[in-house]
This record gives structure tokens, C-alpha cells and sequence, in this order.
């Protein structure tokens, strides 16, 4: 779409390169593929289509924009990041350093790690890149602390964490921890 260079595509003069299945696995990243259907859509007559921006290594550019409103994404899905709405031309930067937060943090770099291997534990993160208060392995629902250090298992499911909200709040204001 801009005439930039796909990463990891130069090669020199006649050697062997297969150009079109780079291009073809770029053009199957879900973010290009939503672009694709957002202009299909937008030339079959609808009007207000949301068209996301991409990278040109397929992945979701870190400010995405509705109008004049734009937000942080998240750079494999596109999903907005809690409260990071901001008037256009203002967010660039503030989403940029705000993606790059959140996806260098310990909890999303785990998150990540673990979708490749479905045996290891997968861990719930906030869009600030701190671990959710509740976290299930299995059967096991347990809460954590901002870093996901355990604070208490909890017996009874889903029911027995609903309190690790709390227990976090009395965790980071008690001089005890």
C-alpha cells in the first residue's frame, strides 16, 4: 500500500527467492486480510467502514483511527487497549510508547510464549501489562499481585477468586507486603 520495503525481502540479483510467498503470508496476516474486507465492503456502497491501519510486516499499526477519535491496538489483533482513546493527532506517540509498555511486559511476553506452547500456563494480562487479579490454570483459580506473584489459592472456582480485586488493593496499600 506504500511503496516500502517488506522486511526480510532483499536478496541479491538472481538468486533464489520466493517473492510471492512472503508476499502471499503478508497478505494473510488477519490485519491486512481486515483491510482487504474493509475496502471490499467500503466499495460495495457501505459507508463508515472502519479500514485498520497495518504495518508492512502484517501486523496492526499502534494507533488506529475512527474518525477523529483514535485508540491503541494491539499489534497481532488490533483490539483496542483499555482507555487509551485520544483526539487525532494527539495518540501517535502516546500509543507507540504505550503498546511498546504493554507489549514488553513480563505478563504479555508470558502470554505470548505460553499460545505457543498450549501445555504451559497462560496468563491473563490488563492492557497496562500488569497481571489480572484472577488467574485460572485448569481448575485452579488463584490471585495474584501486579507481577504475578501468587497471593492466595482459592477453593470453589470461579466463586472463591471473586475477591482477588480486594485482596490485590489491600495487598499494594498494606505495609505488610
Amino acid at each position: 500500500y506504500n511503496g516500502k520495503q517488506i522486511p526480510n525481502t532483499r536478496h541479491p540479483r538472481g538468486g533464489e527467492y520466493n517473492c510471492e510467498r512472503v508476499v502471499s503470508l503478508l497478505l494473510s496476516s488477519p490485519c491486512y486480510m481486515a483491510r482487504r474486507e474493509a475496502d471490499y465492503e467500503t466499495q460495495s456502497g457501505m459507508v463508515g467502514v472502519f479500514t485498520p491501519e497495518c504495518r508492512i510486516d502484517g501486523s496492526y499499526h499502534h494507533t488506529q483511527c475512527v474518525g477523529s477519535v483514535c485508540y491503541c491496538a494491539e499489534s497481532t489483533t488490533g483490539r483496542e487497549l483499555e482507555d487509551s482513546k485520544r483526539p487525532i493527532g494527539s495518540s501517535d506517540e502516546y500509543c507507540e510508547e504505550r503498546r511498546n509498555v504493554y507489549e514488553s511486559s513480563d505478563c504479555y511476553q508470558t502470554m505470548m510464549s505460553a499460545k505457543e506452547a498450549p501445555e504451559q500456563f497462560t496468563p491473563e494480562c490488563d492492557d497496562f501489562g500488569s497481571y489480572q487479579p484472577r488467574q485460572t490454570d485448569g481448575s485452579r483459580n488463584f490471585c495474584v499481585d501486579r507481577d504475578g506473584n501468587e497471593l492466595i489459592e482459592t477453593e470453589g472456582g470461579v466463586r472463591g477468586a471473586e475477591y482477588c480485586q480486594e485482596l490485590r488493593e489491600i495487598h499494594d496499600n498494606s505495609p505488610c507486603y
